[in-house]
Formats: structure tokens, sequence, C-alpha cells
């Protein structure tokens, strides 16, 4: 048993984890598994944005590299133009010095772009790690348009918090959902429409509160309704 010098938790370390950092001449941890995981997705900061400034055109601009990190940001165009030379900030390897202190020094002097996008997305200032998007805010998607506090977006349109979504249109608190349109509050469904609170659902219209459903309409709570029942169902809802 071992204590976190982080966060002081007990954890362990197995016999097979041992031997293999034995092979690698590596010592055992000395953080915990979640300590250990936090750093290493310290890397890839997706979610939180910051103000900055670029230091070459000075321009006010959004960026996922707080300015504690001490890590130098330049806006895309800048970071992308022929101006930026990365061989000026190349530096030689001193073996008497430990690799990860030189590595630490190099990574706060050579500038980082602001954000993880390409330059062909249109006013999504506040959208990380996307491709071709338009009006997306604090949204990470891929070739989708008007998507607000999104993640694993693909190819979806005015949708607002869904998560893992794909070809989806006018979509609100789903999570991997595909094919749908006008869905509520629904998770693992594809194909459905016009229907809200839905788990594990398929091809499905009108439909509300209801889990596993194949192909069906006016479906409540799984109960099975005629079209006059189930629209007084949702007026008085």
């Amino acid at each position: 048993m071992n204590k976190c010098i982080e966060c002081q938790k007990i954890f362990s370390i197995t016999d097979k984890e041992h031997s293999f950092l034995k092979q690698l001449d590596l010592p055992d941890p000395e953080k915990c598994f979640q300590c250990r995981h936090r750093q290493r997705i310290s890397w890839r900061n997706e979610r939180s944005l910051y103000n900055r400034t670029c230091q070459q055109c000075k321009k006010a601009i959004i960026a996922c590299y707080s300015e504690e990190s001490g890590v130098p940001i330049y806006c895309n165009s800048c970071w992308w133009s022929p101006t930026f030379d990365a061989y000026a900030y190349g530096k030689y390897f001193d073996f008497k010095r430990p690799f990860f202190e030189q590595f630490a020094e190099l990574e706060k002097s050579i500038p980082h772009f602001a954000l993880f996008k390409d330059p062909a997305s249109e006013n999504c200032e506040y959208t990380n790690y996307g491709i071709a998007n338009k009006s997306c805010y604090m949204a990470l998607c891929f070739a989708s348009e008007n998507i607000c506090y999104g993640h694993g977006v693909i190819q979806s349109k005015d949708c607002l918090d869904v998560t893992k979504v794909q070809q989806c249109e006018l979509c609100y608190e789903c999570l991997d959902c595909t094919s749908c349109n006008r869905l509520l509050y629904s998770q693992n469904c594809f194909k459905c429409n016009d229907s809200a609170f839905l788990m594990n659902c398929r091809n499905s219209t009108d439909c509300f509160g209801s889990i596993n459903l194949n192909q069906k309409q006016y479906v409540w709570m799984n109960e099975q309704l005629t079209k006059e029942e189930y629209q007084q169902r949702t007026e008085n809802f």
C-alpha cells in the first residue's frame, strides 16, 4: 500500500504493474491513479477557455491556455502565417540535465495556437476542437451549425446541451442520438422525431417517456394510444 503525495489517499500497485515498471527501469508511482490521470489529461484542455492577447498581433483572443500556464499564445492566423518560424525556437539537448525539465522550458518558450480548430469555421470564437463549423458556442463539434454547449457533435444543426449526437436537428439535452429531429431529454435513440424522455428507441415519432420502442407512434409511458388520446395527454401535461 502507498500514500499519494498529492491527495494523500492510500492506493495499491499490483504485482503486474510493478513488474512492468521494473522492465522499463522505472520507479513505482508516487501518485494514485486518479491524480496521475488528471496530470495526463491536463495536456488536453477542451472546455475551459480564457481571455488572452496574441503575442504577435496583440489582438484580444480566446484561448485554451490560461495566463497562469505561462504558455505564449498566438492567434490561429498568426500561428499559421509564414512570419512564425518554428525552427527559431529550437534548442540543443543537454544530456546532463533531466529531459522533462528541458521539455518544460521548451513548452513555455515556443508559441502555441490559441484554439484547436480549423480556419474554415465561421463565427466560432468560443469553440475548441472543431472543424468546418458555423455559429457554434462552447461546443466541440464537426461540420455543425448553431450548436451551443455540445460535446462530440457531428453534422448536426440547431441543438443545445447535447453530447455525442450525429446528424440531429432541433434537439435538446440528448445523449448518444443519431438522425433525430425535435427530440428532447433522450438517450441512445435513432431516427426518433417530435418526442421527449426516450431511451433506447428507434424509428419512433410522437412518443413520450418510453423505452425500447421500435417503429412506434403515439406512445405515452410505453402505453399505446390513439392520435387523439396522445394529443390530449400532451396538452394536459
